[in-house]
């Protein structure tokens, strides 16, 4: 009965959706409950010239302008004129429109991000007198956020006033910047897609961020820029520097994203995911191959999945005299114990086959460790380190289960501490680490996935204590393996 009942509803509000939705000449529409209308779709084969969207459709008064409605790309040049009653405007709802000229009505409340995504408007009107919005040299502000909501397509890209706050969504989508621009001190928030394939035509754009402490999801997604000093950030969005192509200059050989925040911060998934570090280094005589120049993750508290996976970073080394180029593919992230003190959470795959770096003494050259002796990390993820060049594992006392593939594929691994109080060491946690000879298992261990150390050196001892798991799971397994605490029986010997 209660089955029939919940299909009666659905069938009713499937009946319900479908009588206010409406069409009316170009106009898609829907009823809103209070008998309003919401413009939710506009056919462009029926536009014959400049747009002035009627007061009312079906004898509903119209005010608001749904998400996507007008969305659309290649149409002529038309003017948009909004009604009157106009309260919102959704999210992306002009993207792509050849826009003219367009009014944002008295009473409009509210404007979606990336309203005007991709257009080429070429100016707002805003009485000066409106409540929420306003103009400045023809870009479209928030009053309330003090953000940056759009700019014209024809306007050169200068400098934002003082006092702004915020970057709203796709403002700059796929814009070409051909200056340095520095973004005004008081530059808080860049939302989402706001630089998002952006470049500087032929070269890569410059663009000054340092004072933002925060960058919303894909906000420089597949970027070609040129970052010109560095950030102090409390959080970086998922796919925020995604295939992003980073450049910068540095005279000394130290880059400028040495430490990304001075302050605690999150680094949201896939947020460097396949982005590429380009350095120019322009005198071979100031450049030291050994000098602390990778990005360094110190007040990290969240790591998310796919953060730095597949990363790079490219070193031109320019000789001033000969002119002779050198390119040095060099390691992009240090991992530091005492940098990653604060890290919480490292995500699925977070470094997978991304060049990791830690000095050894006195600096004196690179070794890839994955100290985590620091951190409150209870699991190391899927993948967390897979097809990395570490060379040694040390891991704190807090982790309790290494995840499947969690260091498959590091052909360089020899060295692997693991915790006293590991439980669980998931499939396949160690595959394909070719120079792993040894490990110690300790007697905490309660359960041992499927090919955790296959593909391992064939000369792989593994120690394990006297009565553990770890005892019998290597003799079933056919390993070599050491017993701790275990003393041959030599008493019969006085019989």
């Amino acid at each position: 009965m209660k089955r029939l009942v919940l299909c009666i509803l659905v069938l009713f509000c499937m009946i319900c959706a479908h009588a206010t939705a409406e069409k009316d000449g170009p106009y898609t529409y829907q009823i809103n409950p209070d008998n309003t209308v919401t413009i939710t779709g506009y056919d462009w084969h029926e536009n014959y010239g400049d747009i002035y969207i009627p007061e009312m459709l079906g004898n509903r008064i119209v005010t608001a302008i749904g998400d996507h409605a007008f969305a659309t790309r290649g149409n002529t040049p038309v003017k948009i004129t909004l009604p009157e009653m106009t309260r919102s405007i959704g999210a992306e709802a002009f993207r792509g429109v050849n826009i003219t000229y367009i009014n944002i009505p008295m009473l409009t409340t509210e404007i979606g991000g990336g309203a005007f995504a991709e257009c080429t408007v070429r100016g707002f009107s805003v009485e000066n007198t409106h409540p929420a919005f306003a103009t400045i040299d023809n870009a479209l502000y928030s009053k309330k956020t003090k953000t940056l909501l759009a700019w014209p397509e024809n306007k050169e890209i200068a400098a934002i006033p003082d006092k702004i706050v915020g970057i709203g969504d796709y403002v700059f989508y796929g814009r070409q910047f051909t200056g340095t621009y520095k973004l005004p001190d008081s530059l808080q928030y860049i939302g989402k897609y706001a630089f998002a394939n952006i470049s500087g035509g032929e070269t890569a754009a410059n663009i000054n961020i340092n004072h933002a402490s925060q960058i919303d999801d894909y906000a420089f997604y597949k970027a070609n820029v040129r970052i010109t000093e560095k950030m102090s950030l409390s959080s970086i969005g998922a796919h925020a520097f995604e295939e992003a192509h980073l450049y910068y200059e540095s005279a000394d050989g130290r880059q400028i994203w040495h430490d990304i925040s001075a302050t605690p911060y999150t680094i949201g998934d896939n947020a460097f995911y396949k982005c590429c570090y380009d350095e120019y280094i322009c005198n071979s005589k100031d450049y030291d191959p050994n000098k602390d120049d990778e990005l360094r993750l110190i007040n990290a508290t969240f790591l998310g999945h796919y953060a730095f996976a597949e990363c790079s970073h490219r070193v031109t080394v320019i000789d001033e005299t000969t002119k002779q180029i050198q390119i040095n593919e060099r390691p992009v992230i240090r991992l530091d114990a005492e940098d990653l003190s604060q890290v919480t959470f490292i995500g699925e795959h977070a470094f997978y086959s991304s060049p990791i770096a830690m000095y050894g003494n006195n600096n004196t050259g690179y070794h890839a460790y994955a100290h985590l002796t620091n951190t409150s990390l209870s699991t190391i993820s899927k993948g967390a380190f897979s097809n990395t060049g570490i060379t040694d594992v040390v891991l704190a006392d807090t982790v309790t289960t290494i995840s499947e593939t969690a260091f498959a594929y590091c052909a360089e691994l020899s060295d692997v501490q693991l915790p006293s109080g590991l439980t669980t060491i998931q499939d396949r946690a160690f595959y394909g680490c070719k120079k792993l000879n040894a490990i110690s298992i300790p007697a905490s261990v309660t359960l041992i996935g499927q090919d955790v150390f296959t593909g391992c050196a064939d000369s792989l001892v593994i120690t394990v204590e006297a009565g553990s798991y770890g005892e019998v799971w290597a003799r079933i397994s056919g390993y070599s393996y050491v017993v701790n605490g275990k003393q041959d029986d030599t008493s019969w010997l006085d019989w």
